[in-house]
Parts: C-alpha cells; structure tokens; sequence
C-alpha cells in the first residue's frame, strides 16, 4: 500500500492537533479557577464604580470586568487566593451594596461574560 505512510502522517497531525486544541480550553479554564462571575440585578454605574473602591482598599480581589448594561461583574484574586476565598471575600463586599437577593453566581468563565456583554449591547 503505498500511500500508508501519507496516512499515518496525516493521523499524526490530526491527533497533535485534537490534543493541542485540548490543551488551550485546559488552560483557560485554570485561568478562570481564580475568577468569580456574578450577575447583579439593576446593577448601576455608580454601585460598580463603589465596589470597585472597596475592593481595592481590601487588596485580596479586584474588579477585573464589568459590564454594567447586562449586570455582570467579574472578580478576580490579587494574591494567591483559592476560588472560594474569593467567593467569600467578594460576596462579602457586594453584600454591603447590594441585597443578597439581586445577586447570582454564573458558573461561566470571564470570556462567556464578556460575549453574553457583548451580545447584550447589540440588541
């Protein structure tokens, strides 16, 4: 057979690049471990802008994205701090200026957050 070595070739490169595309979301999902994603109902400029302020005078998380239109904030760890850490430590600080009630957590990454952003000033 004479076109076997053109075959596993060509299965090599598809199996290099199956697993280096496997890698990429690998990686971006650890980015994301040290980020939360939360929704605020009627979130406004001016309780961004104030959360923002309290979260670096603590100087454990920071306000990495904000899209102010579609309610999402996304925090992310200054120091080494777990993802539950920063779980608590954000909710805690949100807590004080918004009612419990108009927060959610979204499980999605930063980069779903900024394309449901972008989704929602297109409409």
């Amino acid at each position: 057979m004479k076109n076997a070595p053109l075959f596993r070739f060509a299965t090599m490169l598809v199996v290099a690049f199956l697993l280096g595309h496997s890698g990429l979301h690998a990686q971006a999902s650890s980015a994301d471990s040290g980020r939360l994603t939360v929704r605020i109902a009627g979130l406004t400029s001016a309780t961004r802008d104030a959360i923002a302020r309290d979260l670096n005078t603590g100087g454990h998380v920071r306000l990495s994205f904000a899209c102010v239109p579609a309610g999402l904030l996304v925090f992310e760890q200054v120091d080494a701090s777990s993802r539950e850490q920063i779980r608590e430590y954000a909710l805690q600080q949100l807590q004080q200026r918004v009612d419990a009630t108009a927060i959610t957590e979204i499980p999605s990454g930063s980069e779903a957050a900024e394309a449901e952003c972008a989704q929602f000033r297109n409409r």
